[in-house]
């Protein structure tokens, strides 16, 4: 396989993620709001686009660890660096959306205050825990390198330890009768969940070097299939069981992190791109960070638009969240100085 084709199979892995971050942050006011499922017609229409989602976040890790983990030299000051890249948005939007609220008087809390709680999932930018959990596998990034290229058995054993410790969680959601244990810890400090993906990335992009993907290929089609219907099945029905509709909390269950891994192999393992495409996948790829940064905008946006009620509204929404937040990150690029808040 060569490299080039691989870069493209990550590339479109990031497109998938970056659209289904949106799909998930969308879809869920349509059929569940004020702690309670709305009814009608439609509503396992925009519970089965919801769900479809779900491989958002653990893609963008698997993504992360498939190159930084296999990285030929990994340095503290390297590691460093990348988090000073991504202090950069965090930093600047928060400001952004703070200096208004020091005008109107509206402040509630203090700048830094502001920026520690959006990456603990609170404020305006929630979705910057993401960036705070991608901060920390940064530092456990080293760790991780030097066991791959020390010992790939000790790499696997560590994992299979990170992955029997999530599904031992997700078994106990499912027959304590309690709530789902993940809810009490922020998303941000799921470790053990998001070093499960973020070696599971690892080990598929040493594992590359040494087989041939392109030859399960339809194979790989065929279960990807299957498996996004059973995940969705899986999902809808496992939302009454758990008493709990939140994507977040399926990443730990193992038919989910199958499916989310049979997706992976299934984007590197596609070769025939044509170029029109491939320009396409790579442009979106390059701004797939700064569009998950600023879609929260654009959907408040869309919510002051529209009411969110009816599949079609739904689709739409996701469509039109997704281009804005395309468009804003391509202008935000192209001019200096700011430009460090949407690219990575």
């Amino acid at each position: 396989m060569s490299r080039k084709r691989r870069i493209v199979g990550v590339d479109l892995i990031k497109v998938l993620a970056c659209f289904s971050v949106i799909m998930l942050h969308v879809s869920m006011p349509f059929f569940y709001s004020d702690g309670a499922f709305k009814v009608g017609n439609t509503i396992v229409l925009s519970k089965t686009v919801y769900y479809l989602g779900t491989s958002a976040v653990p893609l963008f890790f698997m993504a992360n660890g498939f190159f930084l983990v296999n990285r030929a030299k990994m340095s503290i000051n390297y590691v460093l660096n990348k988090i000073g890249l991504i202090m950069i948005p965090i930093l600047g939007w928060n400001l952004i959306v703070f200096i208004p609220k020091i005008i109107l008087k509206k402040n509630e809390n203090g700048y830094f205050e502001t920026v520690l709680g959006s990456l603990i999932q609170k404020g305006f930018f929630f979705q910057f825990w993401f960036l705070g959990a991608l901060i920390i596998m940064l530092f456990l990034v080293p760790i991780l390198n030097k066991i791959m290229k020390s010992s790939i058995k000790l790499y696997v054993i560590v994992l299979i330890i990170f992955l029997i410790i999530s599904w031992l969680i997700d078994l106990y959601n499912h027959f304590s009768g309690a709530i789902p244990l993940q809810k009490n810890v922020i998303q941000t400090f799921r470790v053990w969940t998001w070093i499960s993906y973020y070696m599971s990335g690892g080990l598929i992009g040493n594992l590359i070097k040494k087989i041939n993907f392109i030859d399960f290929k339809k194979q790989l089609n065929y279960f990807s299939v299957v498996l996004t219907v059973l995940t969705i099945i899986y999902s809808i029905y496992n939302a009454a069981w758990i008493s709990n509709p939140f994507a977040e909390y399926n990443y730990d269950n193992i038919l989910i992190f199958i499916w989310i891994v049979t997706i992976f192999l299934t984007c590197i393992s596609t070769t025939k791109f044509s170029k029109h495409s491939t320009k396409i996948i790579e442009s979106i790829s390059k701004y797939s960070f700064g569009i998950y940064i600023v879609h929260v905008i654009a959907l408040k946006i869309f919510e002051k638009v529209f009411v969110f009620d009816g599949i079609f509204i739904n689709l739409i929404t996701i469509i039109g969240v997704f281009l804005i937040s395309w468009l804003i990150t391509f202008v935000i690029s192209k001019t200096p100085y700011v430009n460090k808040l949407v690219v990575f």
